[in-house]
């Protein structure tokens, strides 16, 4: 798992970035969010799935994105994200029952040939700092950007004393 910021004040977002990096097979899975205490946490989108080569060799990549907004300064321990799923298990002919001489799982599947996995992340720590002494107003919208865009109609440099505007 990864954080997309290491320290951040009250209320400001943080991404939690979960990845599984798959070459045995996952068949279906799930990502549980981590927890914290005193901190907002949801799903960011929809999970990904893709494929990367790390050393020579291919992966299945599935990723789930979360958003946490951390109310409370101080040190704050993440519980990890999860993943829970299951990998398909290949068992010898002579362990497999069979209907009518074929395996049980060639008409009717079989949950024998699953094998349920639950992946843990590292638990980690995020450092929520105080809000600024100089702060003076009571509302607070810690964010590395924020852009305000204004429409006139009728243009500003065509308006005169009495003329209906609107702004948006």
């Amino acid at each position: 798992a990864a954080l997309s910021e290491e320290s951040v004040y009250p209320k400001q977002q943080v991404i939690y970035t979960a990845s599984v990096y798959d070459r045995a097979g996952l068949i279906d899975g799930q990502f549980i969010p981590p927890s914290a205490p005193d901190t907002e946490i949801g799903k960011l989108g929809d999970p990904k799935a893709y494929t990367k080569e790390i050393n020579g060799k291919m992966y299945q990549v599935f990723e789930q994105r979360f958003i946490l907004f951390p109310q409370k300064s101080g040190k704050l321990n993440l519980t990890p994200a999860l993943f829970q799923g299951y990998v398909y298990q290949k068992e010898p002919p002579a362990a497999r029952s069979s209907f009518f001489g074929f395996p049980d799982d060639f008409m009717f599947g079989s949950s024998r040939n699953q094998k349920e996995i639950i992946l843990k992340a590292d638990p980690m720590d995020l450092t929520v700092l105080e809000k600024p002494e100089n702060l003076t107003q009571d509302w607070w919208f810690p964010s590395p950007d924020v852009q305000v865009e204004q429409i006139w109609t009728p243009a500003e440099n065509t308006l005169k004393q009495g003329d209906t505007i609107t702004r948006t």
